[in-house]
């Protein structure tokens, strides 16, 4: 996971940072897809670079997120769901 983080954002993050969970995947029937968030220090989230496979990023409130057309409907509820650890 600590290699695609890198890979995707330019960053490195230690594995005990982060809190994972399984989820059905969208892409795969049958197969299991991971979500994982991490608290960034204000460094990390300076350093992003996104690869080549990335779009856009940008820093917003998560319900701002869970709201936004444009967010992938599957994650919505994801990222709802884990923001009862993010919120202060």
């Amino acid at each position: 996971m600590t290699r695609e983080i890198h890979e995707e954002f330019g960053l490195t993050i230690e594995g005990a940072r982060l809190t994972g969970r399984p989820f059905p995947s969208h892409q795969q029937s049958g197969a299991v897809s991971w979500f994982f968030t991490a608290r960034l220090r204000t460094l990390e989230i300076a350093a992003i670079r996104l690869g080549d496979e990335g779009q856009e990023w940008r820093m917003m409130p998560i319900a701002e997120f869970v709201d936004h057309p444009r967010a992938v409907a599957h994650f919505r509820a994801l990222v709802a769901e884990a923001a009862g650890g993010f919120r202060d």
